[in-house]
């Protein structure tokens, strides 16, 4: 389910379809939230290409929303002081 629609996402985006990309993207969230799955790690990841996406695609303020939602389950994870937490803060500053 999710798992594969993310995969789709990123070859989709890396095939330059971006639009398809970011479906997918939107697509594997819509079934990780039905799921009660988009609260896990796995979760933090699609949220973070989600992310990345939408500053690719200019779009700051969704950039942005993608990463709070990011940020708000590396803290309750406790993993904001690692590698993938630095690479957040520092996309987060990039889309300010």
């Amino acid at each position: 389910g999710a798992v594969l629609l993310r995969n789709i996402g990123v070859v989709k985006w890396a095939k330059g379809d971006h639009e398809g990309g970011l479906e997918a993207y939107f697509e594997a969230r819509r079934v990780r939230e039905l799921t009660g799955s988009l609260h896990t790690p796995e979760g933090v990841v699609l949220l973070l290409n989600i992310g990345f996406a939408r500053a690719d695609r200019g779009d700051s303020s969704g950039a942005l929303e993608a990463y709070e939602q990011a940020r708000h389950l590396y803290e309750a994870f406790a993993t904001l002081e690692t590698p993938s937490g630095a690479t957040l803060l520092t996309s987060m500053g990039v889309a300010l």
